[in-house]
């Protein structure tokens, strides 16, 4: 009918494995020589996941590699492509607080 919205919607990946899921990122993020990362499997990789799981692979890279896997990425990539893989394997609530710290910025 006219009153049917579908929206999209993100569910959490059924077999995600904490740990492969880490490996999965450090594999990609060191494998890309003097190209980078390959983006499309970095963006493969990353929208496969909810929310939750990203930042619980956030948790568990950190824990694997004794590396912050945000910082990481924000080395490895670049201008837009950074800034929105940095947004989405951020917890949303961290994510909301920075973007109202950077827009308040200056104004007082």
């Amino acid at each position: 009918s006219a009153d049917t919205h579908i929206m999209a919607t993100v569910t959490p990946k059924p077999d995600y494995e904490p740990v492969a899921t880490a490996q999965a990122f450090n594999a990609i993020l060191e494998g890309g020589g003097w190209f980078g990362p390959n983006e499309h499997k970095l963006i493969q990789l990353i929208t496969s996941l909810s929310n939750a799981q990203r930042v619980r692979t956030v948790e568990e890279y950190k824990t694997v590699y004794g590396q912050d896997l945000i910082h990481v990425l924000k080395a490895k990539l670049h201008f837009n492509f950074e800034t929105l893989v940095v947004a989405l394997m951020s917890h949303p609530a961290e994510y909301d607080a920075h973007c109202l710290h950077k827009a308040m910025k200056g104004l007082g």
